[in-house]
């Protein structure tokens, strides 16, 4: 079936394009959705043919008391609406993904009790909404301390190689998003409303052209902020990603709150808050309902364990200056694994053994010395010569370093070739200290 007509119907029959007038003219919800698709799929049938066929005849047999034939009917009739709206969309460099593309993210399908959306607008990276990573989620208000907190977090999570998945709202998530893209590390930004306006914003323009950020919505991109539509899109953030850190919240109200206990009843990922001494505090609740300790200050960092069919981290302590802007790299062990992803049969957290990962090291480590030959480069730089993602490339890269390789300068940081300990033996870190010791004066 045509890509395109399998998009057209599908956005025709979800999509809203301004306020329906009666309950009989709404888009399908999506459990709307989710009974029509399964009924088409039980009979071999694509959205795409409801464009091109005779309707009533295709929809023989269908019968449900809310998704009628005329509701469909108007809802497929709105073809000149949609052109003119996906035309500017286009324009603007989004694109839109459906539930019968390739690229749709498996986590949101494979996820229990969760109704996937239908579609998904977005710019950016698409192959960064498969990836996993921590969400990072919080109130718009928070406190200077809940906001430090969030960027030390966000920054220590780009130096393992995952991405910040957030909401895009002001306040925690905008901070945590923020942060991760200065670390040189990836993000997500679920957003529900104003998508288009925030595609062309400067402020993340490099961002997204660079493969760092990918911004979705599974709304409308041009429609206002609504609360429902917040709280709807809350639970798009948590089953993207591998586990959620909840930074602040109100106890039995807002957007946080609310994400946080619907995450909790679905066990779609293991949750986690940052102990808070605040009147009134939700992650003092989200405690004692059962969440676990994020960690005891704001250097504390999670790592990798499993335990049963969920992924649990585990604190690790961090000093500051390991999470300065300068150095953002973390354990030598976490910087060996592989990006990790869920079984989607089994919900289990999986990562690859330190020996495959030093096989793979071993195996770039040519290419690395190769590529640093003719001029020193940046991480970004390597990365993107590389084809690896950000944080994959500053582990090697700092890797090389440790093991005298190749040589790290500053202001800025940078990386160039050196001679290495298999010239110069036991002295090949003490050659390269010289060696970077006089590029900074150089510089």
């Amino acid at each position: 079936m045509d890509r395109n007509l399998q998009r057209q119907a599908i956005l025709l029959l979800t999509i809203a394009l301004g306020p329906a007038a009666r309950a009989a003219e709404r888009p399908l919800s999506n459990a709307e959705w989710a009974r029509f698709a399964c009924w088409l799929r039980g009979r071999d049938l694509y959205p795409g043919q409801l464009l091109t066929d005779d309707l009533a005849a295709l929809l023989d047999g269908w019968e449900d008391s809310k998704v009628t034939l005329p509701r469909l009917k108007h809802l497929l009739d709105r073809g000149a609406a949609l052109g003119i709206a996906v035309e500017k969309w286009e324009r603007a460099g989004l694109w839109i993904l459906t539930q019968y593309d390739r690229e749709y993210p498996g986590r949101l399908k494979s996820k229990r009790d969760l109704r996937a959306p239908p579609f998904l607008i977005g710019c950016g990276s698409k192959r960064l909404l498969d990836k996993g990573g921590v969400a990072v989620v919080g109130s718009r208000n928070a406190r200077d301390g809940e906001l430090s907190y969030a960027r030390k977090l966000a920054v220590a999570v780009s130096g393992y190689g995952k991405s910040i998945i957030s909401g895009g709202a002001r306040g925690v998530d905008l901070t945590a998003m923020e942060a991760a893209l200065a670390a040189d590390g990836t993000s997500v930004g679920v957003l529900a409303d104003s998508l288009l306006r925030t595609s062309v914003s400067a402020k993340f323009r490099r961002y997204l052209s660079d493969g760092s950020l990918a911004i979705v919505s599974p709304f409308n991109p041009e429609a206002r902020f609504n609360v429902g539509l917040a709280m709807a899109r809350n639970r798009y953030i948590y089953c993207l990603s591998d586990c959620a850190v909840v930074v602040d919240s109100a106890k039995g109200e807002g957007g946080t709150w609310n994400g946080a206990r619907e995450n909790m009843k679905h066990n779609w990922v293991p949750i986690f808050v940052k102990p808070s001494d605040k009147h009134n505090s939700g992650n003092a609740e989200l405690l004692k309902l059962g969440a676990a300790e994020a960690a005891l200050a704001v250097d504390k960092l999670y790592r990798n364990s499993t335990e049963s069919e969920y992924f649990q981290p585990t604190l690790l302590p961090i000093a500051d200056e390991e999470i300065s802007s300068e150095a953002k790299s973390a354990s030598p062990n976490a910087k060996l694994e592989e990006d990790s992803a869920l079984n989607n049969a089994a919900g289990r957290f999986q990562s690859v053994s330190a020996k495959e990962s030093e096989d793979m090291f071993d195996a770039i480590l040519p290419k690395l010395k190769q590529l640093l030959a003719d001029d020193e480069m940046t991480a970004a730089e390597f990365a993107s010569k590389s084809g690896l993602l950000k944080g994959q490339a500053r582990a090697w890269l700092e890797r090389a370093v440790r093991e005298q390789h190749i040589a790290k300068l500053s202001r800025p940081a940078r990386y160039a070739n050196v001679p290495g300990p298999s010239l110069f033996g036991d002295q090949g870190a003490e050659v390269g200290t010289e060696f970077e010791r006089g590029r900074r004066q150089q510089a």
